[in-house]
C-alpha cells in the first residue's frame, strides 16, 4: 500500500504527538521556585595591532567587545547581548544587539528572542556558538520545550543568522530572510530505550509558491544498557527543484556504538550523507557530524560517507588513546584520512611525559591543494616543582603537499611564574617557504596571562602566527599570517 506525501506527514505528526495524547494523567510534583533577584554578566574585549613591513596591514587595528547581561528573578530570565566589531577601516563594522526573554520551570520552558537549538545529532538542525572559532549560528524567534513523564517535545519558529570570522573580518554569511520551523520529540517510556523524531521546514524568499519549501525529517533511536550505548538517526530531505519543478530527495544516516568500563572504552561511528545540506551556498542550518577529530568536513552533508574508531585505555600509571577515521565522497574524488595517538605516563608526581602522533591525509579538500599529507610525532613533558609548573612541548611535522615536501618544527615552554602570572614562549619553523604561509619560514610568539581575580584576567600575545587552514565542527576557514600584538581582557560580574 502506497502512502502519499500528505498522509506520510499526518502519520509522522500522529506518532510524534501520540505519547502526549494518550499519556495517563498524573499530578506533577510541587517545585518551589527560586527566590530573589540575581544579576550576572561578562565582558570580553579584544584588541589587535598589526606590525611588520607590509604596507597594506601595518598599523591596522582590530577591536571587538562582547558583553552579556543576565537577570534572573524566580522563573523568569532576561538576557541581553551587545557585540561590537570596529576595525580601523570604518566601512566594515559589525554591530549586533540581541537578547531573549525566557520563562523556565522543571517541566516547561518558553523563550522569545535569540537562542540556540540542536535537533538530534545535527542532521536536521544545529545552531550553536563557538567562541574560539568565532562562529555564531544563532536563531531569533520562539522556542517552547515541555517534559512530562520522560517524554519531551520542542517546538520552534525562528529566523537564522550565521556570523563568521574570515580573512580578519566578521560578516553575515546567509540570507537573514530565511524562516525555519521545527518540532522534535522524544519518549523514554520503554526502559533503556529512547525513541525520537524531528521535522524542520525551511522557507526561503526565492520560493515561488508556498509549496516550494524545503523539509527535512526523520526518526532516532537510543539504546542505553549498562556500559553499552547504541544510537541511530535518519534524516530524509525533500526540496523543490528550481525552474524545472519536482521534488529533489536526500537522505542521511548516522550511527554510533560505544562501550566503556573502568579500564577500556571503544566508540564506533558511521556516517552516510547524500544531499541533506540545509541552507545555501557556503552555509548550513544543519551540521551533520564528522568523524574527523580536527573538525574537517568535505561538503557538510552534500556528499559524504565514512566511519571512525576511537579507543582509550587506562592502566594504572599508563593512559592510551587512539583514533582512526576515514571520510570520503561516494566517488572517492575527495576525502580525508586521520590517525591520532596519545600515550600519557605518570612516573612521578613531578614528571609526566605525553607522547603524541598525528597523521592526516586530505585529497581535494583545500582550495589550490589537490593532495596534502602530514606525519606529526610529538612529546609533551610537565614538571611540578613546588608551587611552579613547567610544560615543555615539541613536535616535527613531515609534510608532503603535491610535489613539495618539507618539515615544520614547533617548540614551546610555558610556566606559572607567579600565582597570578603565567608565561609561555613558542617557536615554529619550516624547512621551506610555501605559499600558504606567505613564504615565511620562522615564527616566534611570547604570551603572558595575568589573573588578578577569578573574575578579571588579561592576556597579551606578541609575535608571529603562521595562519593556515583552521576547522571546527566541519566548518573551515583560512587564517592569513599575523604579526603584531593581541590582547584579551575578560571580566565577569
Amino acid at each position: 500500500m502506497k502512502i502519499g506525501l500528505k498522509n506520510s506527514h499526518l502519520l509522522f505528526a500522529f506518532f510524534s504527538l501520540a505519547p502526549f495524547l494518550f499519556a495517563q494523567e498524573e499530578s506533577l510534583p510541587v517545585v518551589e521556585p527560586p527566590v530573589g533577584l540575581n544579576i550576572s554578566g561578562s565582558t570580553k574585549t579584544e584588541y589587535w595591532f598589526w606590525l611588520g613591513k607590509d604596507s597594506l596591514t601595518r598599523k591596522t587595528e582590530h577591536f571587538e567587545t562582547n558583553t552579556s547581561l543576565i537577570i534572573n528573578y524566580e522563573n523568569f530570565n532576561l538576557m541581553g547581548n551587545l557585540f561590537l566589531y570596529e576595525p580601523s577601516r570604518p566601512k566594515n563594522p559589525l554591530r549586533l544587539l540581541g537578547g531573549s526573554f525566557a520563562y523556565r520551570t522543571p517541566s516547561i520552558e518558553l523563550t522569545l528572542g535569540d537562542f540556540y537549538s540542536l535537533f538530534g545529532r545535527g542532521l536536521c538542525l544545529r545552531s550553536y556558538y563557538d567562541e574560539n572559532f568565532r562562529y555564531d549560528k544563532r536563531l531569533f524567534g520562539f522556542l517552547a520545550w515541555g517534559e512530562f513523564k520522560g517524554q519531551e517535545i520542542r517546538i520552534l519558529s525562528a529566523r537564522p543568522q550565521n556570523i563568521i570570522f574570515r580573512e580578519n573580518t566578521y560578516s553575515l554569511e546567509n540570507d537573514t530572510t530565511d524562516l525555519l520551523r521545527g518540532v522534535e520529540f522524544s519518549s523514554s517510556l520503554i526502559p533503556y530505550l529512547e525513541l525520537s523524531g524531528r521535522y524542520v521546514r525551511l522557507n526561503k524568499e526565492k520560493d515561488l509558491t508556498p509549496q516550494a519549501f524545503t523539509e527535512i525529517f526523520g526518526p532516532g533511536l537510543l539504546l542505553n544498557y549498562k556500559s553499552l550505548e547504541f544510537y541511530y538517526e535518519y534524516a530524509h530531505k525533500l526540496q523543490t527543484r528550481e525552474i524545472v519543478g519536482g521534488r529533489k530527495k536526500g537522505k542521511g544516516h548516522y550511527l554510533t556504538l560505544s562501550f566503556s568500563s573502568a579500564l577500556f572504552g571503544i566508540l564506533l561511528e558511521y556516517e552516510d550523507y547524500d544531499s541533506i545540506d540545509l541552507g545555501g551556498t557556503g552555509f548550513r542550518y544543519n551540521d551533520p557530524p564528522t568523524p574527523i577529530k580536527k573538525g574537517i568536513s568535505i561538503n557538510r552533508g552534500t556528499d559524504e560517507r565514512g566511519f571512525g574508531i576511537n579507543l582509550h585505555s587506562s592502566l594504572s600509571s599508563l593512559r592510551l588513546e587512539g583514533n582512526y577515521a576515514w571520510f570520503y565522497t561516494h566517488k572517492k574524488d575527495k576525502g580525508i584520512r586521520e590517525i591520532l595517538g596519545k600515550a600519557e605516563v605518570d612516573f612521578f608526581n613531578q614528571f609526566t611525559p605525553v607522547f603524541t602522533f598525528e597523521h592526516l591525509k586530505t585529497t581535494g579538500i583545500e582550495e589550490g591543494s589537490v593532495f596534502r599529507q602530514e606525519w606529526k610525532p610529538g612529546v609533551e613533558v610537565s614538571f611540578n616543582l613546588g608551587e611552579k609548573n613547567f610544560k615543555l612541548e615539541g613536535n616535527v611535522n613531515f609534510v608532503r603537499e603535491g610535489n613539495t615536501s618539507y618539515q615544520e618544527r614547533q617548540y614551546s615552554l610555558s610556566s606559572d611564574v607567579l600565582p597570578i602570572l603565567s608565561l609561555s614562549f613558542s617557536s615554529e619553523e619550516a624547512t621551506k617557504g610555501v605559499k600558504r604561509y606567505d613564504y615565511q619560514k620562522r615564527w616566534l610568539i611570547a604570551e603572558g596571562t595575568l589573573t588578578l581575580t577569578d573574575n578579571l584576567s588579561l592576556r597579551l600575545r606578541l609575535g608571529q602566527e603562521k595562519g593556515g587552514l583552521v576547522c571546527s565542527g566541519g566548518v573551515c576557514r583560512y587564517e592569513p599570517p599575523f604579526f603584531g600584538i593581541k590582547s584579551v581582557l575578560l571580566m565577569r560580574f
